[in-house]
This record gives structure tokens, sequence and C-alpha cells, in this order.
């Protein structure tokens, strides 16, 4: 299994609002699953209150509009954090917001993903490709 970062948005300060980014390349053949992540900062995950939201969506040719496909809410996990294993055992603490979306019948599609944000935080974003 590999994994493939092709849109990367880096950190910076953002209003509230809605955010979009797209990968500008059609999606390859053989990639199982997409992974849409907002790559927020230790204190404002264990912040109390922030709420994100995250969306995927697809188009033929790159252009609009992308049809929806799925997301996925986010509420900040407080001071205690969040501790969790994962299927394969490994533990992550304090993960970033993320949603998956199959890519088995998107071959020669666009992906977008869209992050809304409730308050302004110090975020980023990755789209990840994996076969």
């Amino acid at each position: 299994m590999a994994t493939t970062t092709v849109v990367n948005v880096p950190q910076a300060n953002r209003n509230a609002g809605t955010y979009t980014f797209a990968w500008n390349q059609s999606i390859p053949a053989s990639y199982r699953y997409a992974t849409a992540t907002v790559v927020l900062n230790t204190t404002d995950k264990l912040a109390v209150g922030n709420r994100i939201d995250v969306q995927t969506g697809f188009s033929p040719d790159g252009v609009q509009p992308f049809v929806f496909a799925n997301s996925a809410g986010w509420v900040s996990y407080g001071p205690n954090g969040l501790t969790i294993t994962n299927s394969d055992g490994t533990i992550s603490v304090n993960p970033d917001p993320y949603v998956f979306v199959p890519l088995s019948t998107r071959t020669g599609q666009f992906i977008q993903a869209t992050i809304i944000l409730a308050q302004a935080l110090f975020a980023g974003a990755t789209i990840a490709i994996t076969s």
C-alpha cells in the first residue's frame, strides 16, 4: 500500500469560512481511496468548541460543479485530548480531522476537498491518495 500526497496547503491563519482545494490531475487507476485532512496545531485540537466540516466532491473534467461525495464533522477534543488505537494496532494521539473517500469508481475524475471553519484557526490541508 503506497500513499502519495497530491495536495498540500500550508498551515496559515485562516478566518472562519469555506476553503476549497483540488488536485489538478485526474485520478489514476489502481488507487483505492483518498484522504482529505485538515492540518491543525495541537493547541487548536485541545481547545473547547472548535468545529470543522471536511467535504469531498468529484468532477469528470476538473471544472465546477464538483458533485458531493461525503463529509465528516469534527469538534475539538478538549483539554484531555484523544488517544485511539487504530485497526492496525498503532496508536494515534490527537489526530487531525479527516475524511476517507473510496476511489474504485472514480478513475479519470478529479477530486476536490472543502473545509468549513466555524471559527478562525491556524490550519492547512492535504489530499492523499492510497493504492
